[in-house]
C-alpha cells in the first residue's frame, strides 16, 4: 500500500532518474547525451567510457545512487557477457542497452541476458518517454513497495504453442471478474493468430491492439474507448488483429499501451505468446505477475525448464513466476510431484483435462461445479488475492488521486 510518505516523496522528487550512462566516446554517444538533455526526465550522474567491473559497479552504485544504467551495446556479445557478469552488481538498478541499429536478434540477447529494455539511435521521444515512465514505476516500486492503487497486470504464456494458454486466461479473466466485482480487462498480444474476440462471438473485424497503439500515438484518451472494447461475460477485451500485422510491432508502443491499461482497469490479463518469443520477453518488466503454463507431455516440459530460467534472468521476482501444468489426467507418464522435481520448481496450480465441459461450455464462462471450473476458480482466487473491504478500496481510490495529483506535476 502507498504510505503518505511516499506520496509526498513522489510530488517533491521531480521524477528525475539518477542516470549512469556508460559510452565510448563517440557519435552515439553524443546523440543519447543530447536526447536525454532534451526529454529532461535523465540526470547524468556519472559518465563512463568503459564497462565498469563488479566492484567499480558496486562504488558507483554507493556514492552516485543511480537509478538506472544506459550502456551502449554496439558490441552485443561483450555486453551480453558483462550483463550475466554484473547481475549481483546490478542488484535491482535496471540496465539499459542502447545502439545505432535495430537488430532484433541482438535485442533478444540482450533481454535475455538481462537488461531492462534496448533504445535505438535516433532515439525517438515517445519511445524515450515510454521507456522513461517503465523505469520511474519500477523505482518506484523499490521504493514504496508494489503500487496497489495501480492496475496489476498479469501476463499468461506457454511454453509450447497449443497449450491450451488463450483458454485458461480467458476463463480466468471472467473468473476474476466474478470474485472481485473489479474492473477486468483481457489484452491478447498474440498478434499473428490471437483469438480472444472469439469469446465474445464477434464475427466483424474488431478495433485492435494495434488500433489502440495507433490511437496512443494520436493522442487520444483511453478514457473515450470504452465503446470500441468488446464486452463479455462482464469482462471488456482489447483483441489481436483479425489479420496478421506485417512485420514487427514497437516494442515501445506496446509497453506504452499495457501502462496505460494499467491505469484504466483493476485488472489487466495478457494472452501472450510463448515465452520465446520476443514480445513475451520485452513485456516482462511491465508484469505483476507470470503464469507459464506447460502440459505433461515431455516436449512442453523441457521448454517450460528452458524458459524459467529465461525469464527470472530477465528480471521477473521469482515469487511473480507460477508455473501451471494443463491438462493433467491420472494417465499421465509424469504426475504432479515428478514434474516439480523435472523442473526444480513447485506447480502453483493443476487444470485437469476436461475437453467435454469446454465444449459444452462454447464460448461462454465457466459457471458450472465441474473439477475444471473449480480449478481455474480457485487459480483466479489466488492470483487476485481477498477482496478487499469497502473501506479499503475507497482508501486506495484516494491514494490513487494524490498519486496521479503528483505525476501531473
Amino acid at each position: 500500500m502507498w504510505t503518505w510518505r511516499c506520496i509526498y516523496s513522489i510530488a517533491m522528487s521531480g521524477f528525475r532518474l539518477r542516470t549512469v550512462l556508460v559510452a565510448p566516446t563517440g557519435q552515439l554517444a553524443s546523440e543519447i547525451r543530447s536526447r536525454l538533455e532534451e526529454e529532461g526526465g535523465f540526470e547524468i550522474v556519472a559518465d563512463l567510457e568503459s564497462l565498469p567491473g563488479a566492484e567499480r559497479l558496486a562504488a558507483i552504485r554507493v556514492q552516485a545512487r543511480p537509478d538506472c544504467v544506459l550502456l551502449d551495446a554496439t558490441d552485443t556479445t561483450l555486453v551480453v557477457r558483462w550483463l550475466k557478469e554484473m547481475e549481483e552488481a546490478a542488484a535491482n538498478c535496471p540496465l539499459v542497452a542502447f545502439a545505432a541499429e535495430n537488430r532484433p536478434e541482438e535485442v533478444l540477447a540482450l533481454l535475455r541476458a538481462g537488461a531492462f529494455d534496448c533504445l535505438t539511435s535516433p532515439f525517438p521521444g515517445e519511445t524515450l518517454k515510454t521507456v522513461y515512465e517503465r523505469l520511474r514505476r519500477h523505482c518506484l516500486v523499490q521504493t514504496c513497495g508494489p503500487a496497489h492503487a495501480l492496475g496489476q497486470v498479469l501476463g499468461f504464456a506457454s511454453s509450447k504453442p497449443g497449450s491450451g494458454t488463450s483458454t485458461l486466461v480467458a476463463q480466468t479473466a471472467f473468473a476474476a471478474r466474478r470474485h472481485t466485482g473489479k474492473r477486468v480487462l483481457l489484452m491478447d498480444l498474440n498478434l499473428q493468430s490471437g483469438t480472444s474476440a472469439a469469446w465474445a462471438g464477434v464475427k466483424q473485424q474488431p478495433w485492435s491492439v494495434v488500433d489502440a497503439m495507433a490511437a496512443l500515438s494520436r493522442g487520444e484518451e483511453p478514457s473515450s474507448w470504452d465503446s470500441r472494447l468488446i464486452h463479455a461475460g462482464g469482462i471488456s477485451i482489447l483483441p489481436a488483429p483479425a489479420r496478421p500485422i506485417e512485420g514487427l510491432v514497437q516494442t515501445a508502443e506496446l509497453l506504452r499501451l499495457v501502462e496505460t491499461m494499467r491505469r484504466e482497469f483493476d485488472w489487466v490479463l495478457l494472452d501472450l505468446p510463448c515465452t520465446a518469443d520476443i514480445v513475451t520477453l520485452s513485456i516482462i518488466p511491465e508484469l505483476d505477475g507470470l503464469v507459464t503454463i506447460t502440459t505433461p507431455e515431455l516436449a512442453s516440459l523441457h521448454l517450460a525448464g528452458r524458459s524459467v530460467q529465461w525469464l527470472i534472468g530477465l528480471g521477473l521476482d521469482s515469487g511473480s513466476l507460477h508455473l501451471v501444468l494443463n491438462r493433467v489426467t491420472n494417465h499421465d507418464a509424469l504426475q504432479v510431484q515428478e514434474v516439480e522435481k523435472v523442473l526444480k520448481r513447485k506447480v502453483a496450480w493443476t487444470i485437469p483435462n476436461d475437453y467435454f465441459t469446454l465444449h459444452n461450455t462454447g464460448l461462454k464462462a465457466l459457471a458450472s461445479d465441474t473439477t475444471l471450473a473449480s480449478a481455474i476458480r480457485k487459480m483466479a482466487l489466488e492470483l487476485t488475492g481477498p477482496v478487499q473491504p469497502q473501506q479499503d478500496r475507497a482508501l486506495g481510490e484516494t491514494h490513487l488521486d494524490l498519486l496521479r495529483t503528483a505525476a501531473a506535476h
